[in-house]
């Protein structure tokens, strides 16, 4: 992400007048179109893969689930609730100030938001541990989230960051309901967790 931010300083730093302003994104999104190609998605790639590491984006998603796997419940929750929303909202920023010059980033954006939620779905009926079945449903939903993202129309970029909200207080909750339940029972296991009712 480091990389993808020096690259497109480099390239927006010729087309801004003002030396201080070429680090504000704002100044950045008016001259987008004039970075060159080869720079603007090279550090798109950088970017998404940086960010996208931090939100739990599949294929950079494998530290999560061990993450909440091993963190005490609060540690959970807020990672789930509050550090992986920081990803995408970098992603929010930087990434979409090129869709208008370039509809291959709002592509590859899409994919990779489908891919994420149903890899997401598929492994968190894989999990026998409570909270890495969790944390597979946080990838899903970042799924779902970078899907409309790449939708690139207000619809979809608004419907995202509606659930972005939605997902960081209901997940923060479930993690916590979580782990009331495994400090009542003593256990993670879904399969040892009948009759809990």
């Amino acid at each position: 992400a480091l990389f993808g931010c020096v690259l497109l300083y480099s390239g927006a730093s010729p087309h801004i007048a003002n030396e201080l302003d070429p680090l504000k994104m704002t100044e950045i999104a008016k001259v987008a179109g004039k970075i060159p190609k080869s720079i603007a998605l090279l550090s798109v790639v950088l970017l998404l893969v940086g960010f996208g590491t931090k939100a739990g984006i599949v294929p950079f998603h494998t530290w999560l689930p061990d993450a909440h796997a091993e963190a005490p419940t609060p540690v959970s929750a807020l990672l789930s609730g509050v550090m992986i929303k920081v990803g995408i909202y970098a992603v929010i920023r930087t990434v979409l100030i090129f869709y208008p010059f370039y509809s291959i980033i709002s592509s590859l954006v899409l994919w990779l938001g489908a891919l994420t939620m149903v890899v997401g779905v598929l492994m968190m009926f894989l999990q026998e541990d409570l909270k890495r079945f969790l944390a597979f449903c946080s990838v899903s939903s970042m799924g779902f989230i970078v899907m409309g993202l790449g939708l690139g129309n207000y619809l979809g970029i608004y419907g995202a960051i509606f659930h972005l909200l939605n997902h960081s207080l209901m997940k923060a909750l479930a993690f916590l309901s979580v782990g009331g339940v495994i400090y009542s029972t003593r256990c993670r296991r879904l399969a040892d967790l009948g009759g809990l009712a």
